[in-house]
């Protein structure tokens, strides 16, 4: 977290972290941690939009940065005095970030034209 984290958000942390199995959580963590590259993520070709807080020292801005360069100049939004979790420290700024990108994409959210009538009914 931040050092401008709230007690509140420090306490949202640690009830999140409870409910998650240990073991796992630990698989997730090391490889966050040693990971050495990040792979070729050239050929994807989705939308994307990063949003990191900028105190985050396990996932730093230069790390989203370099990512958005790899997919062609994908927007970075960094949020101020935020850390990893910056959607709880800020998360006014990330939800308005996120909300902003989003909306006008809006019209792509469409169903994959191979999906089958019986698959698409019980999505919605």
């Amino acid at each position: 977290m931040s050092s401008s984290a709230k007690p509140e958000h420090l306490q949202q942390l640690i009830d999140s972290i409870a409910a998650l199995h240990k073991e796992s959580y630990i698989k997730s963590l090391q490889a966050t941690v040693e990971q050495v590259t990040l792979g070729d993520i050239s050929t994807i070709r989705a939308p994307a939009h990063f949003v990191v807080g900028s105190e985050d020292t396990l996932t730093p801005v230069a790390m989203h940065r370099e990512m958005a360069a790899k997919l062609g100049g994908a927007p970075v939004t960094v949020l101020p005095g935020a850390g990893h979790l910056s959607n709880i420290e800020a998360a006014d700024a990330f939800n308005a970030a996120a909300m902003a990108w989003l909306l006008p994409r809006a019209e792509l959210a469409q169903r994959p034209s191979n999906w089958h009538a019986a698959s698409a009914s019980r999505i919605g």
